[in-house]
């Protein structure tokens, strides 16, 4: 009678812990994307994943991976994601599975693996196929096309930022296309297609202005493009 007694005990201890887990999961998960911080640190509050079922372990791990990169936390290795990856691979979940691969890319972009970031990147655009995400498209594309553009692979990384500014315009983040107005231009200049630079530095700056965009990324687009017409002559 006493270890039935203690069976259930220990069973309710371990249901209670889980239960308490899952309820950190679904906080961290309801405001990732309007207060990272916050979700870090709700995440922070679960000590392990012992008790969590594979859902909640991957779950966890691309939260807390997601988190990171959002606090801009620095991604040392790719063991945590990669128990999500393997989990929505698993299951067949093409949207989990495509976001799993972005942050894998993006670990292996930091620690400067450079070849297995675009292998995680590529297989990430090829698992968001039919998937509606706008938001982590553009995410995907904007640091492939960076990625490429450090391999001088100037045409490729052009492609991406087009992709990028394509599905940033469907979302309410203009400051960041302008910011791809810039990295665009670029690669035209460096390509020696002058016109489309020249063309998407005011096309990058009119954009802004009706935006009324004036961060960072505005100052730096306005830079770039004044040491552009510097270089042509156009004082």
């Amino acid at each position: 009678m006493k270890t039935n007694v203690w069976m259930f005990f220990l069973l309710f201890l371990v249901y209670g812990c889980s239960n308490e887990k899952e309820q950190w999961l679904q906080r961290a998960e309801a405001c990732m994307e309007n207060d990272p911080a916050c979700a870090y640190q709700y995440l922070q509050q679960i000590d392990s994943m012992d008790g969590l079922t594979d859902a909640a372990r991957a779950k966890y791990a691309l939260l807390q991976v997601q988190a990171m990169h959002k606090c801009r936390m620095p991604l040392v290795e790719d063991s945590l994601i990669n128990t999500a990856v393997a989990y929505y691979q698993k299951v067949g979940n093409r949207h989990c599975l495509a976001k799993a691969l972005l942050y894998k890319g993006l670990v292996h972009k930091e620690c400067g693996e450079v070849e297995q970031a675009v292998e995680a990147f590529a297989a990430s655009e090829l698992s968001f196929k039919g998937v509606e995400d706008d938001q982590y498209k553009a995410l995907l594309f904007d640091h492939y096309g960076m990625l490429l553009a450090k391999q001088v692979m100037y045409e490729e990384a052009l492609h991406y930022f087009k992709l990028t500014k394509e599905y940033e315009l469907r979302g309410d983040s203009a400051h960041y296309v302008v910011s791809t107005y810039r990295r665009m231009a670029m690669m035209y200049d460096v390509l020696g297609y002058k016109d489309s630079a020249r063309a998407c530095y005011a096309e990058g700056l009119s954009f802004a202005a009706d935006r009324g965009v004036l961060s960072r990324n505005y100052h730096l687009l306005l830079q770039n493009y004044a040491s552009f017409l510097t270089e042509e002559g156009n004082y």
